[in-house]
């Protein structure tokens, strides 16, 4: 018996720290697929510091391994997801931050949800 399992039915595993940010159900569905995400959907698992860099480009040209992210002329930019966690006598604390996007931003949405 063939079963088809769709992107949000199958089980993630990541160690602790890891940042997993994934583009929208309403995304995924919708008929413009290959276009920049407006909104995503961040999986932040606890537990040890942690950071990810969600590379973006324009998706056509090569254009992106001629240039470097802190040149005026990048074709790509970079937003760093980061998760830091610190311990005291109280408990736990779990800081989430999202940096500002470094490089190229006129390929992706000027505001982003998350």
């Amino acid at each position: 018996r063939l079963r088809v399992l769709s992107y949000f039915t199958i089980p993630v595993f990541a160690p602790e720290g890891a940042i997993i940010p994934l583009a929208t159900e309403h995304h995924i569905r919708s008929s413009n697929i290959n276009s920049t995400p407006q909104s995503l959907d961040v999986h932040v698992f606890v537990g040890a510091d942690g950071h990810f860099d969600l590379y973006e480009d324009d998706g056509v040209s090569n254009d992106y391994s001629r240039s470097s992210v802190d040149g005026s002329a990048a074709a790509f930019c970079v937003t760093r997801f980061e998760q830091t966690t610190s311990s005291s006598h109280i408990g736990s604390e779990v800081v989430f931050h999202i940096h500002p996007v470094q490089g190229n931003t006129s390929f992706i949405p000027q505001q982003r949800s998350f």
